[in-house]
């Protein structure tokens, strides 16, 4: 590998100079007014879906099809940093998994149902993030599921801006407190 040794007496302006004239003539016109146009903002998005306040069996998904709105820049890239879940009213210990799209599937997901999946789907499917260990809060009926440091890159199109995902029980739950027991964050960085 070479690099880029300034001639002898030439100044920061002159290889600033040389610079632009290369990355003209490699078809970056106008690359003067911004070099590096992409700018990165951190998205949590946290959903509280509809869930049944009752036992789940191993592979059953928890409150059916999420949507992640606006989770992801104009430009549709970003990495994914972190996902917690949240049981805001039950004791678990079963850990869970999280499904996660660049497009709304087509497979059938229903709260406390197994997933029928869709073939199509895992052309879609930017990641599984498993969430195996529990951790209950001492002295609140409470359970936090996380995974930190993912680091998953994705891009899923300028335009697109939502995620799509399905949560499932990797064995058996404790019954859910409430309709609205579970609460899924994601933190993405992304794209400006």
């Amino acid at each position: 590998m070479s690099f880029y040794t300034p001639a002898l007496g030439s100044s920061f302006d002159d290889d600033k100079v040389i610079f632009l004239k290369i990355l003209d003539q490699i078809g970056n016109k106008g690359a003067t007014a911004n070099l590096f146009p992409v700018t990165t903002q951190t998205s949590n998005v946290t959903l509280t879906p509809t869930v049944t306040a009752n036992t789940y069996t191993a592979g059953y998904a928890v409150g059916g099809l999420l949507t992640f709105t606006n989770a992801v820049g104009a430009l549709g890239s970003g990495i994914l940093e972190s996902v917690s879940v949240i049981s805001k009213g039950s004791i678990q210990t079963a850990g869970l998994y999280l499904y996660l799209f660049d497009a709304s599937p087509s497979s059938t997901i229903t709260d406390r149902a197994a997933i029928t999946w869709a073939a199509a789907d895992y052309t879609n499917l930017i990641g599984v993030v498993p969430l195996s260990s529990t951790n209950t809060i001492s002295g609140a009926t409470m359970t936090l599921w996380y995974a930190d440091s993912i680091a998953k890159a994705f891009a899923i199109g300028a335009g697109n801006t939502s995620l799509y995902g399905a949560l499932v029980w990797q064995a058996a739950s404790a019954a859910l407190g409430s309709t609205s027991d579970i609460a899924i964050n994601l933190t993405v960085l992304k794209d400006g």
